[in-house]
């Protein structure tokens, strides 16, 4: 979503999301040798 966003503009988003929905859960995924893509798989 803020792919190669800096850390203000992540932030910002964060703390947007939070005044819209004060439940978020902000989960920080570090991919070791599989790309985001590969794990996870997203439906609309």
């Amino acid at each position: 979503m803020l792919e190669g966003a800096d850390d203000a503009a992540v932030e910002a988003r964060l703390a947007k999301e939070m005044r819209f929905d004060p439940d978020i859960w902000v989960i920080e995924i570090e991919p070791g040798k599989l790309t985001v893509d590969e794990l996870l798989s997203v439906a609309a």
